[in-house]
């Protein structure tokens, strides 16, 4: 709290033409279930979030075809910032066109995420919500798991672990990992932070499974 962090970010245009670029940054208010950043409006900001500590050259900002511009920016951390991760987004891109009557401008934006995690008490907890299956009989070996984990902390968790799959003989005929794209799950904000992972199991071409199965979650 009350430092000052300092980085550069570099803009390349990859278009054969001249373009003007603008910048602003955006807290992330969560992250869904496929693993996209849902992200607060402009001038909304979140507890952990960081775009208010945003300053920069918000442009316009002229790049020529196929060159590099570097950036710098600031983020000046408040004395008062709560302790733990701490999440944004720089949006970079051509403002929409604005319209004289009806129609849509369109335009496009590119983000790179900033993870800031500020010193102080650090609580790291988290908890398995629920461990299912999409039915509970099935003809064939293909088989989705679901995990749903709860972040209780003021830091982000990055769950992983094995799906161990034994058959009713005790012997172990699979395993499969959690969360192998390594997703995080944010910081809670009053109440835990949840969000689900899938695991997909399908058995081996030319084998026989029949009777029933038992499959154990552990995370990390």
């Amino acid at each position: 709290p009350g430092e000052v962090y300092t980085s550069i970010l570099r803009v390349t245009n990859e278009t054969d033409r001249t373009q003007t670029y603008y910048i602003h940054a955006r807290d992330i208010l969560r992250v869904s279930d496929t693993g996209s950043s849902v992200f607060a409006g402009r001038g909304e900001y979140e507890v952990f979030g960081l775009a208010e500590w945003f300053e920069a050259n918000e442009g316009p900002i002229e790049v020529g075809a196929g060159e590099t511009v570097e950036i710098p920016f600031t983020l000046r951390v408040p004395e008062n910032a709560s302790p733990g991760s701490h999440y944004g987004g720089i949006f970079v891109g051509p403002e929409a066109e604005e319209q004289d009557l009806t129609g849509a401008g369109i335009g496009y934006q590119v983000v790179p995420l900033i993870d800031m995690q500020i010193s102080g008490e650090i609580i790291e907890k988290a908890q398995i919500r629920s461990f299912s299956t999409d039915r509970l009989f099935y003809g064939k070996p293909e088989v989705t798991f679901n995990t749903a984990v709860d972040n209780l902390g003021n830091v982000t968790v990055q769950p992983t672990g094995p799906i161990e799959i034994e058959s009713m003989f005790g012997t172990e005929i699979a395993s499969l990992t959690v969360n192998e794209t390594n997703g995080r799950v944010l910081p809670a904000v009053g109440e835990p932070t949840k969000r689900s992972f899938e695991t997909e199991w399908k058995g081996e071409d030319g084998r026989i499974y029949f009777g029933r199965y038992v499959a154990t979650v552990s995370l990390v």
